[in-house]
């Protein structure tokens, strides 16, 4: 957790919009409470615009820290709209994913869920392989499968799909792909239906198996 209150604050609403987007799925929230929702997503999908631009402006005067600290508020802030808007995977919420996440790579090596992403293996990540991250998706777990930590080759976790990259081309696979499709561990590799993918180590590969098998489940299972 970070030290700076800002980050600090936007976490907490990021993890208050998590229960908000759970009670929407089961049917809790009134009409009244969803159109409060939906304005007030809209305020802070104003305020990431915001902090792109500063974070590019740091970025462009030569200050990465700074620009690593907004890009960091950037993500958080992106996400906390999209739950606050309900924007998620056809039929599977985002804080569902995230959920998933979070019970799949507790206590795991070289695995950071939301919010707790290091802003420079964002960074890192955004440089090799998330460029093209649309603007409307939600990074949920990073896996770094570099040696010095850079997480520039690794696995990006977002709402709807997962992005792989180590060494090579990057491979993109959507969840809402997953059910039906084989997910087997050959030691270090991790084969998703055709593609075999080096997760540099068989712990990393069962555990990613793992919560591409319970995406797939809920998927399955999804109305």
């Amino acid at each position: 957790m970070s030290d700076d209150p800002t980050a600090a604050l936007v976490m907490a609403a990021f993890e208050m919009a998590t229960w908000i987007d759970a009670w929407r799925a089961e049917g809790k929230l009134a009409a009244r409470d969803l159109d409060g929702m939906a304005s007030l997503s809209a305020r802070v999908d104003a305020a990431t615009e915001e902090l792109k631009r500063a974070a590019r402006e740091a970025a462009g005067a030569g200050d990465r820290d700074r620009s690593a600290r907004l890009d960091s508020l950037y993500w958080m802030a992106s996400g906390l709209a999209r739950r606050l808007a309900g924007r998620g995977a056809p039929g599977l919420p985002a804080a569902r994913v995230l959920l998933i996440a979070r019970a799949t790579f507790a206590g795991a090596r070289d695995v950071y869920v939301a919010p707790d992403i290091p802003p420079h293996k964002i960074h890192g990540a955004e440089k090799k392989y998330l460029a093209g991250l649309g603007r409307d998706e939600e990074l949920v777990a990073l896996i770094d499968l570099t040696v010095f930590g850079r997480a520039t080759d690794g696995v990006a976790l977002l709402d709807r799909r997962f992005v792989h990259r180590n060494l090579d081309r990057p491979t993109s696979i959507d969840y809402a792909e997953l059910p039906g499709m084989p997910i087997t561990v050959d030691g270090r590799h991790l084969l998703v239906g055709h593609a075999r993918l080096d997760l540099v180590g068989s712990e990393r590969a069962s555990l990613l198996a793992r919560f591409l098998q319970s995406i797939a489940e809920a998927m399955g299972s999804a109305p």
